[in-house]
């Protein structure tokens, strides 16, 4: 292994194509106009997909309904980093630079935009409809009442990392 005579899969060339997502960059607002055309002519570029190009339910959430995999003109923005395309490229280069081509036009941006989890908290901000997917629970008084040992202090977490199709792969 030392010697260098060992080739490992990384070291092998696979030929491949490359993908880029086109993401959002804010964190509130209304998709008005997705444009691709200048994305679809750039060097290299086999492919844009977007959301009219998934066979079948446009989802990638846990729960049905729960994240679209693209969202589309007339999608509300519910986090900064939701894919609104995925360019397809003979290289990785080809594919990040055409990404940045593809033009996401947005009304309302950031307007009334949660930022903080003390933001989200005091506005007793929640997704649609969780409680149904959740299912039932107890109170967190009633747990904590019953808990043998209570640890008691705060935390941030400021990304989440659960996601099996991570948005920045």
């Amino acid at each position: 292994l030392t010697t260098g005579a060992v080739k490992f899969t990384d070291d092998m060339p696979i030929p491949s194509l490359y993908g880029y997502p086109v993401v959002t960059t804010c964190a509130t607002g209304k998709i008005t106009r997705i444009d691709v055309s200048h994305a679809e002519c750039a060097d290299g570029v086999k492919v844009v997909i977007t959301a009219h190009d998934v066979p079948g339910v446009n989802d990638a959430g846990f729960a049905p309904g729960e994240e679209p995999l693209f969202l589309t003109e007339g999608d509300q923005i519910q986090a900064p980093g939701q894919q609104v395309a995925l360019v397809v490229a003979k290289t990785y280069r080809q594919a990040k630079k055409a990404a940045g081509l593809v033009k996401v036009e947005v009304s309302g941006s950031n307007v009334g935009a949660i930022l903080t989890l003390d933001d989200a908290i005091a506005k007793d901000s929640r997704f649609p409809d969780t409680d149904a997917v959740v299912g039932e629970r107890e109170s967190v008084e009633a747990a904590m009442k019953r808990a043998t040992n209570c640890v008691r202090g705060e935390t941030y977490v400021i990304g989440q990392h659960a996601f099996p199709m991570e948005k920045q792969a």
